[in-house]
């Protein structure tokens, strides 16, 4: 919204699709909402608010009934990692392999694939272990990403599709235990997800 005039958002479905469009000095959003007895399952809500107030990292919004809404780049928020202890990502589908990550403050780095062998008849899963060890450089940069993907802020529980992929995180950090369950990510912490999915650890 601040650097483009018209903007579509969609989380996961059609019904939670929205439309932003900049309008002169008001904001045009156009929202599918569910709506179980409507033909396409949804119905389309209109809002629209002028735009009080824009810079480069805030927009404010007047709504109709003359209440304020203020934005602001989510860099703007603090989101530090301090006293990181460990990070453990469990992920299970049923479409793919199954892993189990986990990653501590000193570098120890864990992660067991749990498979089904290509030939198997029983289907009968087997296992794979690889055990690593970050450096210094590794280690500071897994906690910058945990601070830019905004870790510290996952949901408890999150919802669950049929034959949804659920990523499991525990986190220790900041002095907190931070846990959350579930399925759906948001865009940011679906990156975390793929970050740790995908990491690699540099060999020396």
């Amino acid at each position: 919204l601040i650097n483009d005039s018209l903007i579509y958002s969609s989380l996961y479905q059609v019904r939670d699709t929205a439309k932003y469009e900049i309008i002169g000095n008001d904001l045009i959003i156009k929202k599918n909402e569910y709506e179980p007895n409507t033909p396409l399952g949804y119905k389309v809500k209109r809002l629209k608010y002028n735009i009080s107030k824009q810079t480069d990292s805030t927009l404010t919004l007047i709504s109709p009934s003359n209440f304020q809404l203020d934005y602001k780049d989510l860099k703007l928020f603090s989101n530090k990692i301090f006293d990181f202890e460990y990070i453990e990502l469990e992920y299970l589908t049923p479409w793919s392999d199954n892993r189990l990550i986990r990653i501590d403050s000193q570098g120890n780095f864990y992660n067991k694939i749990t498979y089904l062998p290509l030939k198997s008849r029983r289907f009968k899963r087997k296992h794979n272990i690889i055990k690593e060890q970050l450096n210094d450089s590794e280690i500071l940069i897994l906690k910058q990403k945990l601070a830019d993907y905004y870790s510290i802020y996952l949901p408890f529980e999150r919802g669950c599709p049929i034959d949804g992929e659920t990523s499991n995180f525990v986190i220790k950090t900041n002095g907190q235990l931070i846990e959350s369950k579930g399925c759906n990510l948001s865009l940011i912490h679906s990156k975390l997800l793929d970050y740790l999915l995908n990491f690699k650890v540099a060999n020396d």
